[in-house]
């Protein structure tokens, strides 16, 4: 009911479309929905639509407020609550990338498909609009921001359980396409009870015991409104706090990770039983879009490096531009080490590595949106150090080691920022290279390592993660700290152009006779991926983008460069 994300298919429904005269325009009240693919076809070639962009934009505003949490007040607590409000809207994000991989309608401009459509638009701008502090969402006897929250994803869910509902009831395809449904069903109905549970709580706080109760003035509940920022840096030690909603919001989220895990790995371990119970998704859609899902989770950084109070100190400004180089250096070591093609994909190659990547794709963006806080307080440590008021200073000025707790002092306010950009840069690294194994396999990165020059390589970028997680011990100066996160991110860089080179597209001899033809990263022969590097840093604005296999016929650097001279009039 979603709307279609592409027009243009090589599968049976675009055969059916020609064949059945179904419209593809028109005003009506509801439509058709078709499996998009079944066992066995090619993937449909997806070409994302505007509607996806769009919907994209609201995540902007998302990574933006949930970096503000950890902004407003480095703790365990701000953990908490970025984590739980970042998971909540990311199953959001997911549930649509799931059905528009999997399911197609074919009419977009039905009103059916254009309520559902206008609803889960507005359903996810009250859940981003209502991510904040934690001295408002941990206070729902003040403030109603946790209530709207969780109603928001409540609301979420029982849209996802009407559409799904409606999916096992009308659609066109195979059998495998009603058992996906209901499978669907099943695991979004224990999401909506946590869901409901945590709503409850909220609304119970809010309402009866709260700001919103009968008994409460009107007027004081507008004021703790208006005083958010007050209340967030130092809320009222007469509140009470109440983490049970978030809790349950954790829980909501996770349960519907965990019941993936326990189908892939416990349920339906063989592909065999796989293919019986859930429909083929398109590859190619799902790797293009976890890349601009990727841009965007990177898009925290650059807004919190460029939307900051300007010191004219000459510390501010290395730390500015390590830290736009780091961002660069990022992106291009996240593009470089994922496939570009569904073959390559931990989705093809078995069901339990693409769950596992699935998964991991959660803690990865959760990491690259507190790498982006992370620049921005380091930054403002400049500001504050030139002595801006307190109105130039985002709450940083007022941050507290605990919610009601003393001023921080520097120090430890430093402190902490160096642990936030360290640990979660460290977890970005960790989780990339997990994330390759799942694409590869144990098994084949093991011959690679054992093949000789691999042991070097590998050692090399384990001691960089290893220095990376203890950074905060040696440096918490602002300067300094990011700095040293420019270096890791291009050391981290380097080893993955050496591990290129080391490990060409060419067989790879086996212990056991066997032999492998994998770089482990999907990547071509020693010159050509060296090509691929040069010519991303220099010439792409989005480095990585062309597949090195394509690359092969433009021959060598010089001739990439003769083709971007040629084609520069046209870009």
């Amino acid at each position: 009911m979603w709307p279609q994300p592409f027009q243009h298919t090589h599968n049976a429904i675009a055969h059916h479309n020609h064949h059945h005269n179904v419209p593809s325009v028109g005003f009506t009240l509801l439509t058709t929905i078709k499996q998009r693919q079944r066992w066995g076809e090619a993937d449909g070639h997806a070409m994302v639509q505007w509607g996806e962009l769009f919907f994209d934009l609201f995540y902007v505003a998302g990574a933006y407020n949930l970096a503000s949490i950890l902004k407003e007040g480095i703790s365990g607590l701000a953990v908490l609550y970025f984590v739980g409000c970042f998971g909540g809207i990311m199953l959001i994000w997911n549930h649509r990338l799931l059905f528009d991989a999997g399911f197609a309608v074919t009419n977009d401009d039905a009103l059916g498909v254009t309520v559902v459509s206008w609803s889960h638009l507005i359903i996810l701008a009250t859940a981003v609009l209502h991510i904040r502090p934690v001295g408002l969402m941990a206070y729902p006897t003040e403030s109603v921001e946790m209530f709207c929250y969780a109603l928001a994803l409540l609301l979420e869910s029982i849209l996802v359980a009407v559409v799904y509902i409606i999916v096992y009831l009308y659609v066109e395809g195979g059998p495998e396409a009603r058992v996906t449904a209901r499978r669907e069903l099943i695991k979004n109905s224990v999401v909506m009870a946590f869901y409901g549970a945590a709503t409850v709580v909220a609304g119970v706080e809010f309402y009866v015991n709260g700001a919103g109760s009968v008994q409460a003035n009107l007027d004081e509940a507008v004021d703790v409104y208006q005083h958010e920022a007050t209340a967030a840096a130092a809320p009222d030690s007469s509140g009470r706090p109440n983490y049970v909603p978030i809790v349950l919001v954790i829980c909501g989220w996770i349960s519907y990770g965990a019941a993936l895990f326990w189908e892939a790995f416990i349920r339906f371990p063989r592909l065999d039983d796989v293919r019986k119970v859930t429909i083929p998704y398109d590859g190619e859609y799902i790797i293009h879009r976890h890349g601009e899902w990727i841009m965007l989770m990177l898009g925290e950084s650059v807004l919190s490096l460029l939307i900051v109070q300007i010191s004219y100190g000459k510390e501010y400004y290395v730390t500015f531009y390590c830290g736009i180089l780091s961002v660069m250096g990022f992106q291009s070591l996240h593009y470089h080490s994922q496939p570009h093609h569904a073959e390559e994909h931990a989705m093809r190659r078995s069901t339990k590595a693409g769950t596992l990547f699935f998964l991991l794709m959660g803690i990865y963006s959760m990491a690259l949106v507190a790498i982006g806080a992370s620049y921005k307080l380091l930054l403002t440590e400049h500001i504050y150090d030139d002595g801006y008021s307190e109105d130039f200073m985002y709450g940083l000025s007022r941050q507290r080691r605990s919610l009601g707790g003393d001023d921080m002092s520097p120090e430890e306010r430093r402190k902490r920022i160096a642990v936030l950009f360290t640990a979660s840069l460290t977890v970005a690294f960790v989780v990339l290279d997990l994330m390759i194994l799942c694409h590869k396999g144990i098994k084949e990165n093991w011959y690679r390592i054992m093949s000789g020059k691999g042991v070097t390589v590998t050692l090399v970028r384990m001691g960089l993660d290893a220095f990376t997680a203890t950074l905060s011990l040696y440096v918490t100066e602002p300067q300094t700290v990011s700095v040293a996160g420019l270096v890791v991110i291009m050391l981290q860089v380097a080893v993955r152009v050496a591990g290129s080179i080391i490990f060409p597209m060419e067989k790879i001899e086996r212990k056991d006779g066997g032999s492998s033809t994998s770089d482990g990263q999907g990547r071509g022969s020693e010159h050509s991926a060296f090509s691929n590097i040069m010519y991303s840093i220099f010439y792409s604005p989005l480095p990585f983008i062309l597949p090195v296999e394509h690359q092969d016929d433009a021959g060598s650097l010089s001739d990439v460069e003769e083709n971007v001279k040629s084609k520069g009039d046209n870009v």
